[in-house]
C-alpha cells in the first residue's frame, strides 16, 4: 500500500498543480496498463484516487463547488478507462491530454510568479510532446 498524501501540504498547492500531479499518476497508470504491469497499474490507480480525494477535500474546504464537479468528472473518466472496459489508445490519449493542460497551466503560472523576462510559447509537435520555448520578440 502507498503512503497517503500529506493533505495539509496538498492544500497549499493551487488547482493547476494538484490536477497536474494527478495527471502524473494517470499517466503512470496508462503506461502500466499498456505494458501489462498489473502491480504498477494498481499502485498508480491507488495514488491517483488518493490525490483525487485530497483535491476534492481541499475544494470542499475552500467552497469551490464548480471545481469539485470537474474533478469528480475527471475521476470518473479515469476510472472508466480501467473498470468500464473503455480502455483504448484514443480514450487514454484524451485523458492524458486533459491533464497535460493543467500541468502546462501550472508551469506557466509558476513562470509568471517567477517574473520571467520573456513570455513562454507552447508548441505541440507532431508527436504530441510539449516544447516550451522562450519568445525572443
Amino acid at each position: 500500500m502507498n503512503k497517503p498524501i500529506d493533505r495539509e501540504r496538498w492544500a497549499q498547492l493551487n488547482i493547476f498543480q494538484q490536477m497536474g500531479n494527478i495527471g502524473s499518476e494517470v499517466g503512470r497508470a496508462i503506461k502500466a496498463k499498456r505494458e501489462g504491469k498489473e502491480e504498477r497499474l494498481q499502485g498508480a490507480i491507488e495514488r491517483a484516487l488518493d490525490l483525487f480525494s485530497a483535491t476534492v477535500s481541499d475544494l470542499l474546504n475552500k467552497q469551490q463547488a464548480r471545481r469539485i464537479t470537474e474533478v469528480l468528472r475527471s475521476r470518473d473518466e479515469f476510472l472508466g478507462l480501467f473498470y468500464d472496459n473503455k480502455f483504448s489508445d484514443s480514450n487514454a490519449n484524451a485523458i492524458e491530454s486533459y491533464f497535460t493542460h493543467f500541468a502546462i497551466a501550472s508551469r506557466l503560472k509558476v513562470g509568471k510568479a517567477l517574473k520571467l523576462k520573456q513570455p513562454v510559447i507552447l508548441e505541440l509537435n507532431n508527436k504530441d510532446s510539449i516544447q516550451l520555448q522562450q519568445n525572443n520578440q
